[in-house]
């Protein structure tokens, strides 16, 4: 049985749906800025984003063993301090901050065996895992060099597995299934033209049936779901001053390519390379 957790207001964050974007300014302001950089720039970092969340599913479930979990096994051992110590009083396991593509991630696990709390992870008996974790550092863009991006995000969220019988009380392989939320405040700068842009994106982040096929260390790619991004951008560039709200979707298929829809524009999101392209 999966046992979900917390919900939680965003510090500061305005939660929008459907929305159309909406300016402070407008023209072209110095260096070039415009509302069309404006928006690249916005769906560049919600792919970024959510390219970014990939990895961490990823490696958070390789830090409890299941990546590379098809159907049963032995227990996993539990790790030793100073990675995690655990479990506390409510089951959870808390695990010292570790550097991921240049980030600090810390986070906090918990087991479920049925309506059970379980000890560590076990292949074949674990029904999901509770996660809790936050992101913070300044990293350079892949996307765009000479872009810094600044993160200080947190994230929830619940991993259910999925188990179909094929006859008898055999199991084929799982199905890892994630749903949660994430509160996200990133600050990018990067100069174009010789003018400096400054662009702060404050928002959430929704996940809904992300789901991958284990082993997840070959298939680190989800097979289906979206990841919802609702942000409030504010661009600067010199007097060019901008405000826009946005709803971005991205949704997946399996392959490192994934879709990025802003409102009436289709992009492609390449989980590689976290480079948004090919917008129409």
């Amino acid at each position: 049985m999966n046992r979900s957790i917390i919900s939680y207001g965003v510090c500061g964050a305005v939660m929008l749906f459907g929305f159309a974007a909406c300016s402070s300014s407008s023209g072209i302001g110095p260096g070039g800025a415009d509302s069309t950089e404006v928006a690249a720039d916005s769906r560049q970092g919600a792919g970024e984003g959510a390219a970014s969340a990939i990895d961490q599913m990823n490696a958070s479930e390789a830090l409890y063993g299941a990546q590379t979990d098809v159907v049963n096994g032995a227990v996993v051992p539990a790790p030793l301090t100073p990675l995690c110590t655990g479990p506390d009083g409510g089951g959870w396991y808390h695990c010292d901050a570790q550097l991921e593509n240049g980030v600090s991630i810390t986070r906090s696990v918990r087991f479920w065996e049925g309506t059970d709390l379980g000890l560590w992870w076990n292949p074949g008996v674990t029904d999901s895992v509770n996660h809790q974790w936050t992101a913070n550092g300044t990293i350079t863009s892949q996307a765009r060099p000479g872009r810094s991006l600044t993160v200080d995000d947190s994230a929830v969220g619940t991993m259910s597995v999925l188990r179909v019988p094929a006859g008898g009380n055999a199991i084929v392989t799982p199905l890892h299934r994630w749903e949660g939320t994430a509160a996200q405040h990133r600050l990018a700068t990067y100069v174009l033209n010789s003018v400096e842009r400054v662009v702060t994106h404050t928002g959430s982040d929704t996940v809904s049936a992300l789901t991958f096929v284990p082993p997840r260390n070959q298939n680190p790619y989800p097979v289906s779901g979206s990841i919802t991004v609702n942000e409030t951008v504010h661009f600067t560039a010199g007097n060019f001053d901008r405000t826009d709200v946005r709803r971005i979707v991205i949704t997946f298929d399996g392959t490192h390519i994934a879709t990025l829809a802003d409102g009436g524009v289709t992009c492609q999101l390449d989980l590689d390379t976290k480079v948004v392209s090919g917008c129409q």
